[in-house]
């Protein structure tokens, strides 16, 4: 069955050669052709370039067959170092990406769902609930936007968007893998991130992935966070409803098993929320829960979002509306250095327009007040 509209930009080498000898009865030279031409030009309309003046009925066949339209971008507001994008698919359904200026490269945090399943009380999308994955052609084509409609060039991907990347990993899967094909993007898996709530299935999934694929490919170089938050149970079955069934010890056992075969180390990211998670006994069982682990750990200031007001659960009232500074961290910070372990203090960039972690949620953007980017390309 022939791939329609943005399903031929999730096909990776081998995938793209089949479909070729299938529908067109070329073979490797062409697929290598087309995938570098489709993720250079960003379309399959141009008929001016060099490879199409040879190529020229087989490049016909391919634009009258598999023209695609890419998500309509909605609104961007960029303030400071991020800049969040809306957009919208051909059916109507919208997600959020987020562009990160670092000093020397740009960072892309991409979405996986529209919307997420997980519930995580102190995030946005987890208010949507889920109302459907993304294909690795949609998650793909976020980063066309960014690179042929924004005008940007982004060095790192990272799965931090809107979903739980693991809820969807057969699609997430497809996107790295062309996403890190020289013939594509070429991102190295080095520069691309996955983040999970604690997933246990998809994070043995990657360890299965890992351990059974061609080392050439260096799924064991892909970067691993996992979204800790607390290290004690019933705090976080409180934050994130998916400790109930995958509570900590099976959590650690998990990124144990990774750790083996993954080059490591997984980043633990910990939300400081001042006056729920950040006291001595909090920090005592953060230090118990690492022990050897090969890990870094982020702590990241808890950012609530400014223009939708949630209903806490019990026992959570006391943070919906006290967002962490750089000294609530600090106190973790020192206790965890001093321990030797890897830290650091990550500034959560973008909370100024609810870009930050956990802010994501269309409804946020869709009340604001938006402003187009300075770089979209008419």
């Amino acid at each position: 069955m022939q791939p329609k509209s943005l399903d031929i930009l999730s096909l990776n080498f081998p995938r793209m050669v089949t479909f070729l000898k299938k529908e067109y009865q070329k073979g490797e030279f062409h697929a290598d052709l087309l995938m570098r031409y489709l993720h250079s030009v960003g379309n399959l309309d141009n008929k001016n370039l060099p490879p199409m003046k040879k190529h020229g009925s087989f490049f016909q066949r391919i634009s009258n067959d598999h023209s695609f339209q890419l998500p309509e971008i909605i609104a961007c507001d960029r303030v400071g170092q991020s800049e969040k994008v809306l957009l919208q698919f051909d059916d109507g359904a919208r997600v959020e990406m987020v562009l990160l200026f670092m000093k020397n490269h740009i960072t892309l945090c991409l979405s996986s769902q529209v919307g997420c399943r997980q519930g995580c009380n102190f995030c946005q999308t987890a208010q949507m609930g889920l109302k459907r994955n993304l294909s690795g052609g949609e998650i793909l084509s976020q980063i066309f936007v960014a690179r042929f409609l924004l005008g940007y060039s982004p060095q790192n991907i990272v799965f931090m968007g809107m979903g739980e990347p693991f809820d969807n990993i057969k699609e997430v899967i497809k996107a790295i893998e062309v996403i890190s094909d020289q013939r594509g993007p070429w991102i190295p898996k080095r520069r691309i991130g996955l983040s999970t709530c604690g997933h246990l299935p998809g994070i043995r999934e990657l360890t299965r992935i890992i351990r059974t694929s061609d080392p050439n490919l260096a799924w064991h170089r892909l970067n691993l966070t996992v979204s800790l938050n607390s290290a004690i149970d019933e705090k976080r079955a409180l934050l994130m409803p998916i400790n109930k069934g995958w509570p900590l010890e099976k959590l650690r056992h998990a990124i144990t098993d990774y750790l083996h075969v993954g080059k490591g180390p997984v980043i633990l990211g910990y939300v400081v929320i001042p006056g729920f998670n950040d006291s001595e006994v909090d920090i005592e069982a953060l230090i118990d829960f690492i022990g050897d682990l090969r890990c870094q750990i982020n702590l990241i200031p808890y950012a609530p979002p400014k223009i939708v007001t949630l209903t806490p659960p019990r026992g959570l009232e006391s943070f919906t509306h006290c967002p962490s500074s750089e000294e609530h961290l600090d106190p973790i910070f020192h206790r965890l250095l001093k321990k030797g372990f890897r830290v650091y203090k990550r500034d959560s960039k973008g909370r100024e327009q609810a870009s930050g972690c956990g802010q994501l949620g269309i409804d946020i953007m869709q009340n604001a007040r938006c402003k187009p980017s300075e770089n979209i390309q008419n």
